[in-house]
């Protein structure tokens, strides 16, 4: 039998996609084929917000982790989507945050706690 998912922006019981019916149409109704190529296109050429924020941070040699605080190395770092793609969000640099290795584990068991993946 599968898992029951809460709705991502309601918490109402989800029945499409991952959100109620209500605002499963309002999600389809911002999405069209051009959105759809346009993020298509930026994931394989390397040049979605996600890629930007790596690159400045390879650049930098250094970040800070937004979760604890620490300062780290650039290759210690991952580049994390606060809410991920999968469960909704997108690739805009408000949704991003650089998390040290242990914390980005922490918060990918709590994502999948939460949506249940």
């Amino acid at each position: 039998m599968p898992v029951r998912r809460r709705c991502l922006d309601c918490r109402a019981w989800a029945e499409k996609g991952g959100r109620c019916s209500l605002h499963h149409a309002q999600y389809e109704r911002g999405r069209n084929a051009q959105t759809n190529a346009v993020r298509r296109v930026r994931m394989a050429t390397g040049d979605g917000a996600a890629a930007r924020m790596r690159r400045a941070v390879d650049k930098a040699g250094h970040g800070y982790c937004e979760r604890c605080g620490a300062p780290w190395p650039a290759n210690a770092l991952y580049v994390d989507h606060r809410l991920a793609l999968a469960n909704g969000g997108q690739d805009v640099a408000s949704n991003l945050q650089l998390l040290d290795g242990e914390c980005h584990r922490v918060k990918t068991r709590e994502d999948r706690a939460l949506f249940g993946r």
